[in-house]
């Protein structure tokens, strides 16, 4: 049931923005990758939970 998402179409760019910016700072680059990291973490929190909930109306009837 995975559903491929689209949230890349946002952000495009032409190929001579790509080729002449200025590299990215790695301690920018990290704060980014953490965020990244924690937003999907909560998120699988959030449907693991979920799931849990599920299981526990299901048992209950």
């Amino acid at each position: 049931m995975y559903r491929r998402s689209n949230q890349h179409t946002h952000n495009t760019a032409d190929l001579e923005q790509l080729m002449t910016a200025a590299p990215m700072d790695q301690e920018l680059h990290a704060q980014i990758l953490r965020k990244q990291i924690k937003l999907r973490r909560a998120i699988e929190d959030a449907q693991e939970a979920a799931r849990y909930n599920n299981l526990d109306l299901c048992g209950a009837r």
